[in-house]
């Protein structure tokens, strides 16, 4: 059997980064634009209820757009490198390694905010609270990212 310099097909990675820029995109929006967890306390006082209820977003005062814009351009990123590899103006495979990273580490910032938010609810007694849009869409979205980012790599799709 002859040997021959036919180039080997290329593999279409056009599903893993798809997924990547889907994701990144929902992650993004979803801690943008919705809010990220909410509460209620009732207080019953001489045959009157006092309810008292909020939420609270990416806008809702300057230290949850601290704490929150970080995860923003961290879905921005993963997102502009997913556009980049499916655009075929490749960035190689050491942005596509650090995306992988930063859409996980964007997903374990998320549930820690999670984790300190529930503390903070125990602790000051509310009767209800809740986790909403902002976190739910965030953590789905870095971990489709990162599932296809990270099967991309896996086929050795970067570059």
């Amino acid at each position: 059997m002859g040997m021959t310099n036919e180039p080997k097909p290329t593999r279409q990675p056009s599903g893993s980064y798809a997924g990547g820029l889907i994701g990144a995109l929902g992650a993004g929006l979803s801690v943008l634009v919705f809010d990220f967890g909410g509460w209620e306390y009732r207080v019953d006082y001489a045959g009157t209820t006092l309810e008292r209820w909020g939420s609270f977003g990416m806008f809702d005062g300057v230290l949850f757009f601290v704490l929150l814009a970080p995860v923003v351009v961290a879905a921005g990123y993963v997102g502009f490198v997913s556009y980049r590899q499916l655009a075929r103006q490749g960035l190689g495979a050491v942005h596509l390694r650090n995306a992988l990273w930063v859409a996980a580490g964007a997903l374990v910032v998320l549930v820690v905010y999670s984790l300190v938010f529930e503390a903070r609810m125990a602790a000051d007694e509310n009767d209800d609270w809740w986790l909403d849009s902002g976190f739910y869409g965030g953590a789905f979205g870095f971990a489709a990212a990162g599932v296809s980012l990270f099967a991309a790599r896996r086929a050795g799709l970067a570059g």
